[in-house]
C-alpha cells in the first residue's frame, strides 16, 4: 500500500479518538512530540522531505495513541510499542490482517493486549527502555481471557495472575478493522492493500498462518 502523510494520519486518529477540529492542534503536538522521539523509527526522514507512514508505521502510532488514552506519557507509550513491534506487534497486526480480508467477522478471533500500564514505572527504574511491559503483558484472544477470569483454564489464570493485581485491555484487532475501513473510505488504501502490508509484516518477521 502506499504510505500516508502526515496530514491523512492526524485525519485518522483525529477519527480513531473523536477529536474535533477546534482540538486538532493539540493533537498535531502529540504526533510531532513523537517525532521528536523519533517514533515510529525511520519516520523522520530529514529536512526538506515529508514524513510517510508506511502500514507497520501506522499501527506503532496507532497503538501507542490507544496506550496515552491509558494514561502512559508518550515517552513511555513509544518504548512499550518498539519494545513489542518486532515480534508479537507484528504478528498480532498479521493476524488482524487475517481478519480483515475474512468474508465474515468473527469476534472470536479477536486478540486483545492485556497488561499492567504500570504508571509510575519511571520512579522505580528512571532507565526504563520499555522491556518491563514484556514482563507484564500477555496477548490473549476474548475466550482465553474469559476462561482464565472465571478459572475454568488454569493456564490462562496463571497468565492474568502473571499481571499481578491489574490489568489494562486493548482489542488490537477491532482497532486495525476500525483502521482498514477508515483508510478505504477516504480513499487511501483498500482494506486488503493494508491487510497484505500487516500480513506480510508479520512474515518479515517470522509470523505464519500456521502458527496459529
Amino acid at each position: 500500500m502506499e504510505s500516508l502523510s502526515r496530514s491523512s494520519v492526524i485525519d485518522l486518529l483525529s477519527q480513531l479518538h473523536d477529536i474535533p477540529m477546534s482540538r486538532e492542534t493539540a493533537l498535531i503536538g502529540r504526533l510531532q512530540h513523537f517525532q521528536r522521539l523519533k517514533f515510529p523509527a525511520g519516520i523522520n526522514v530529514g529536512s526538506g522531505k515529508k514524513a510517510a507512514y508506511d502500514a507497520p508505521a501506522i499501527v506503532k502510532l496507532v497503538v501507542a495513541f490507544e496506550l496515552m488514552q491509558f494514561g502512559l506519557l508518550p515517552e513511555r507509550a513509544a518504548k512499550v510499542v518498539s519494545f513489542r513491534a518486532g515480534q508479537w506487534l507484528s504478528h498480532i497486526a498479521a493476524k488482524a490482517g487475517v481478519s480483515i480480508l475474512a468474508v465474515e467477522e468473527s469476534w472470536e478471533d479477536d486478540e486483545f493486549l492485556l497488561f499492567d500500564p504500570i504508571g509510575l514505572y519511571s520512579l522505580s527504574d528512571p532507565h526504563d527502555d520499555g522491556s518491563a511491559v514484556l514482563y507484564t503483558s500477555v496477548g490473549l484472544s476474548r475466550h482465553q481471557i474469559a476462561s482464565g477470569l472465571d478459572g475454568s483454564d488454569s493456564e490462562m489464570r496463571d497468565n492474568l495472575h502473571g499481571l499481578h493485581r491489574r490489568f489494562a485491555a486493548l482489542n488490537i484487532t477491532s482497532l486495525l478493522l476500525r483502521t482498514a475501513r477508515y483508510l478505504e473510505e477516504q480513499n487511501w488504501a483498500t482494506e486488503t492493500d493494508f491487510a497484505d502490508a500487516l500480513i506480510k509484516w508479520g512474515q518479515d518477521n517470522e509470523w505464519s498462518a500456521d502458527d496459529d
